[in-house]
């Protein structure tokens, strides 16, 4: 997240007092979190009354309109779909209009977009330094508790709040507490992967038989790995553990003919390697829970029986399911195991496969929320060594894993919250909600050749040289193979969202942006207060008013950067002393619900912590554009100013009136405005 401005001696210390007073409470209470104090409900003054020629809303004398249910399943808050999905629809840009962008505007926003674009599509040779060290994603992220607690039911709940201090609300020693998230535990049925037979299927890196490179080492195999890892850890903090089913593969001897490639054990493995990844690789579950009411979101099986083999041996053979499972420390020792016999960490690998296969492993829950498709490469691409060789560089990535495996866990259970970042790599600080479609649009117009290759690894280089966090979590969601993905971005960049059935478009999460310290949306940036002419910024008031409701966890945010300032006698009287003094929201930590203590997250408990460097500069080049191509549809600026519109006309005490929005010219009969559900 972008850094707040410096703060004085006084605020540090008055923050680390504020640690000190949470860290004595077991859970957060009124004594030290608070919501903000509320002033007695009163309307700002009504506006001056405009000129006869304009038709003007009158201010509603009943009681304002009821707030908006902005729920996640739903399109976006006051939208009107019709109007806006449609994204053949051009934005004309014109002169005066209170909320189109004139057209010169757009087109220097389209310049700008291309000049930037195209500056890291030539420099995304390779990775950045430091890239794959998988630390730098975890910033302030809390770590999962190691016990989670449970209802009076016995099942297992987990939820919780992020507490913040804001500097012109809080009395000293006061927090305020943020919205609440709830993590899913339990899903009805695993995942089904999809393994390649031959090396012409479709996967990373191979799509429709044209190969842009080659997958990391043992990707499928490991992807596995990782996810039985995650999900026993998981099962574990809940109290229960895993068992094997009677569905293992059995190993087939190496003489069997074949005309499929096989998946080759090797010769000398232990018989715990062996049974473990027979039961990783079953057609059918070949573990389960002792809970048996569910599997965690991580949960993987194949979609068709893999070809397995074992050379033939005089000693006998393991016996498959009468032992009891692995924990996630024993999986663990398996996977160390398992490198030792594969070569799975070559120092020329330009993705090395534990690191790749790991990040992949977190995506799994948003393949599953997002209805993705997991497509991996063959098993059969990697071969045995003769005898085991164990690598200290394999066994030091493994355990730092293991280390940090709870603060991954938070992270990877919130698949909106993963989404929120993947997004976040196409917005931009400066860009304005109306023209959005212009920067969007040529984005697409950029990357459209290398999207049209299907070449993701290229794309994720891309993405790196911009925004490295969003990077590595889009080569995991890449490396998972489904190229629908690559239609879902150009989807977004043409619409604002990922697609009908997820309307939302990885909205941003304040909460996420304190926790990876890489801002998502304005909500994260600091703002001007009074302007020269005695407005004040809009973004400064919309943040102003979100202080007050941190705690809405229904609360659906937008990223781009508000316009037209406001005037005063459009805000709330209550703010007006708040408006004389600049705020700063800062993150503290992390409360679990039924869990005592605070989690201060990864960045204050762990060393090492360096946080990604986003890449936000404008790039400029010659001006070679075809103005003829500077062309935007309607849909990403309607939406997002709609979305910008729906904040303005809400106070912080939810009453809703046109008029709150202070955009000169504006009215009811405004082309955009007509059939929005904002104004029912």
């Amino acid at each position: 997240m972008m850094e707040p401005p410096p703060a004085s001696d006084d605020h540090a210390k008055a923050i680390d007092r504020l640690w000190a007073n949470v860290a004595k409470q077991r859970r957060p209470s009124t004594t030290s979190i608070e919501h903000p104090p509320r002033k007695p409900r009163r309307k700002p003054p009504r506006k001056p009354p405009r000129k006869p020629s304009r038709t003007s809303p009158q201010r509603p004398s009943q009681k304002p309109s009821q707030r908006p249910s902005p729920r996640p399943a739903r399109d976006d808050v006051g939208c009107d779909n019709v109007s806006i999905d449609s994204i053949d629809c051009a934005l004309e840009g014109q002169v005066g209009d209170p909320l189109l962008p004139e057209r010169k505007m757009m087109d220097e926003t389209w310049d700008k977009a291309q000049w930037t674009w195209r500056a890291f599509v030539a420099n995304a040779n390779g990775w950045p330094a430091e890239f794959f060290d998988t630390r730098r994603i975890l910033g302030d992220i809390p770590a999962i508790p190691r016990e989670i607690p449970k209802n009076s039911k016995g099942q297992s709940i987990l939820e919780g709040q992020p507490i913040w201090h804001v500097s012109d609300l809080n009395e000293k020693g006061k927090l305020t507490p943020g919205a609440r998230k709830r993590f899913n535990l339990l899903c009805k049925e695993p995942v089904r992967a999809s393994i390649a037979e031959r090396q012409d299927s479709s996967f990373f890196g191979h799509v429709d038989g044209i190969i842009t490179e080659p997958p990391p080492d043992g990707l499928t195999v490991l992807i596995f790995c990782w996810s039985y890892i995650l999900c026993a850890s998981l099962i574990e903090r809940q109290g229960y553990r895993v068992t094997y089913t009677e569905h293992l593969v059995q190993p087939q001897l190496e003489a069997t003919s074949s005309d499929l490639p096989a998946f080759r054990l090797p010769s000398d493995a232990s018989d715990s390697l062996e049974r473990w990844l027979c039961a990783l690789l079953a057609p059918k579950m070949g573990w389960t829970t002792s809970q048996k009411c569910g599997l965690p979101p991580w949960a993987l099986i194949c979609s068709t029986a893999p070809r397995i083999t074992r050379p033939p041996t005089s000693r006998p053979r393991p016996k498959l399911v009468e032992v009891q499972a692995p924990d996630s420390e024993e999986a663990l020792l398996l996977l160390k195991e398992l490198c030792s016999w594969y070569d799975l960490h070559r120092s020329d690998a330009t993705m090395p496969a534990l690191e790749s296969s790991f990040i992949a492993a977190l995506a799994i829950p948003y393949y599953r929320w997002a209805e993705l498709d997991l497509q991996l490469p063959p098993l059969a691409s990697i071969e045995p060594r003769p005898s085991a060789n164990p690598s200290d560089d394999c066994g030091e990535i493994i355990d730092s894993y293991s280390k940090h495996l709870p603060y991954y866990m938070t992270l990877s259970l919130q698949p909106i919250s993963f989404g929120s970042i993947l997004w976040s790599v196409f917005w931009q600080p400066s860009v304005a909600c109306n023209v959005a479609s212009s920067w969007l649009n040529s984005t697409l117009d950029v990357l459209e050749p290398v999207i049209a290759k299907r070449d993701v690894g290229q794309l994720a280089r891309i993405f790196a040289a911009r925004r490295p966090l969003a990077a590595i979590l889009w080569l995991g969601v890449f490396l998972l193979g489904d190229v629908k993905i690559l239609d879902r971005i150009r989807h977004f960049l043409r619409s604002l969202t990922e697609g009908k059935t997820l309307p939302l478009g990885g909205p941003p999460d304040i909460t996420v942006s304190a926790w990876t310290r890489s801002p998502q949306s304005f909500w994260d940036l600091p703002c001007e207060s009074q302007l020269p002419d005695g407005t004040y910024d809009r973004a400064e008031i919309l943040q102003r008013r979100l202080n007050f409701q941190l705690s809405d966890q229904y609360l659906i945010l937008f990223a781009w950067k508000p316009f037209s300032p406001m005037d005063k006698t459009s805000i709330e009287i209550d703010l007006y002393d708040y408006l004389e003094h600049p705020f700063v929201r800062q993150y503290v930590c992390w409360q679990w619900g039924g869990v005592s203590g605070v989690e201060r997250g990864f960045r204050q408990e762990q060393k090492g912590y360096v946080a990604p460097d986003d890449n936000f500069d404008f790039h400029f080049g010659k001006p070679n554009i075809t103005p003829s191509k500077r062309s935007a549809n309607l849909a990403p600026s309607k939406r997002a100013t709609l979305q910008m519109l729906n904040f303005s006309m809400t106070t912080y005490l939810w009453e809703r009136c046109l008029d709150y929005a202070s955009i000169p010219g504006l009215d009811k009969n405004h082309a955009w405005l007509r059939g929005w559900r904002g104004l029912e």
